[in-house]
C-alpha cells in the first residue's frame, strides 16, 4: 500500500509505502525513480530514498511499529529539510509531525491497528490485502 503526498512549500513529493515484499519493492522503487539510498538488507525495518524533489520511505509490514514509523519519518524529515538548508528546529518538527500524520492516515485507510498481544507491540492488519500495487505511483 502506498500514499503519494505533494509538499508544495518544499517543492517535492513523498511516497509513503508499507510493503510485504520489502527488498523486492525497495529495489523496484530505487530503479524506477533512480533515487539515492543508503545500503539496505532484509534486516532493515525500513528505508528512505531521495533525490532533491522526490522522496520515498518504505517500511516492511512485519516491522511496522510506532518506533519504526517515527524512525523513518525522522530520516525523511532530515533529508527533505537538509536538501533545503532548513535548520530551524520548529520547522523540522512541524514537517516531521505532518508527514507522520500522513503515514497514520495511510494506516487508517487500510484498517491497520496496534497489536498489544505481543511483548513488542506492533501494528497489524485486520483485513489481509495485497499490501502494494504492482507499479510505483
Amino acid at each position: 500500500m502506498q500514499r503519494k503526498i505533494k509538499l508544495k512549500p518544499y517543492e517535492c513529493t513523498i511516497l509513503l509505502v508499507i510493503s510485504d515484499k520489502f527488498i523486492k519493492d525497495a529495489k523496484r522503487f530505487e530503479k524506477a525513480y533512480k533515487m539515492d539510498v543508503e545500503e539496505y538488507t532484509e534486516k532493515n525495518e525500513g528505508v528512505t530514498m531521495w533525490d532533491s524533489s522526490q522522496y520515498a520511505t518504505i517500511i516492511s509490514h512485519k516491522h511496522l511499529t510506532h518506533n519504526t514509523i517515527a524512525h523513518e519519518m525522522f530520516h525523511l524529515t532530515c533529508k527533505i529539510s537538509g536538501d533545503r538548508d532548513i535548520t530551524d528546529e520548529e520547522s523540522r518538527a512541524w514537517l516531521c509531525g505532518y508527514i507522520t500524520g500522513e503515514f497514520y492516515k495511510l494506516l487508517d485507510k487500510w484498517n491497520l491497528k496496534k497489536d498489544t498481544s505481543r511483548s513488542q507491540p506492533s501494528i497489524i492488519m485486520t483485513q489481509p490485502e495485497n499490501m502494494i500495487s504492482q507499479k510505483p505511483i
